[in-house]
């Protein structure tokens, strides 16, 4: 999201380059050298703790290994970073004749700001995709937990459920096509340079960081 729609914006970890649309553009030969780093971050991390991995499904059909870590800090207040890294998907389907197996390269690591009070704040995404870019998508004000159809409705516990689901899938809509509205503009999912990788791994090094319990 823009720097203007962001409700907390003293979160933002000093590393993060600002999405206002006039930010200077990650040139390919950086973006490249970038895709390398963070992959092995991430894929170092799932060595480093792997006691910690577990299994995941993403979608049906899709697995892939989860790991989460904390790491307190002090600034810009008392809280912590959850970082959730997600190795590569392999993706499984069955034919007449024998089961095809696809591996995706893709990796991501999902950072969520969670205050002293235990409430998770600003999401921050950083994506490795398929064409071998690291994106960050910004999540601070993505979600309304008030809105009314924030999770797909229940056909037993809803009256208006017909209702809910159109309104459901119009959410649904209306997020994408801003989605590329933003990334169009430069106001969000743009391409990070080096320097912000390089933060971000130092800020997940920190002393402190410890990895969750699969069942944590």
């Amino acid at each position: 999201m823009s720097e203007q729609a962001n409700p907390q914006p003293n979160r933002r970890p000093e590393f993060m380059q600002v999405f206002d649309g006039t930010q200077p553009q990650v040139p390919e030969e950086e973006q490249a050298q970038v895709a390398i780093a963070f992959k092995k971050f991430v894929d170092d991390k799932f060595v480093e703790y792997k006691n910690a991995v577990y299994p995941a499904r993403m979608a049906p059909n899709w697995e892939t290994s989860k790991l989460e870590t904390v790491t307190p800090t002090e600034l810009p207040e008392p809280g912590s970073w959850k970082a959730s890294f997600v190795g590569s998907a392999v993706h499984v389907g069955l034919t007449q004749d024998q089961p095809s197996v696809y591996t995706s390269e893709t990796r991501t690591i999902y950072l969520e700001f969670i205050d002293q009070n235990k409430a998770p704040r600003e999401d921050y995404t950083y994506s490795l995709d398929r064409e071998g870019v690291v994106y960050r998508e910004d999540l601070e004000d993505a979600l309304d937990p008030n809105s009314p159809t924030l999770l797909f409705p229940d056909r037993h516990m809803s009256d208006d459920y017909e209702e809910r689901v159109n309104a459901f899938y119009d959410d649904v809509a209306e997020g994408v096509k801003n989605t590329e509205l933003e990334r169009t503009m430069g106001l969000d999912y743009q391409p990070i340079g080096m320097a912000e990788l390089n933060g971000l791994i130092e800020l997940l090094n920190s002393p402190g960081t410890v990895p969750l319990s699969p069942a944590g």
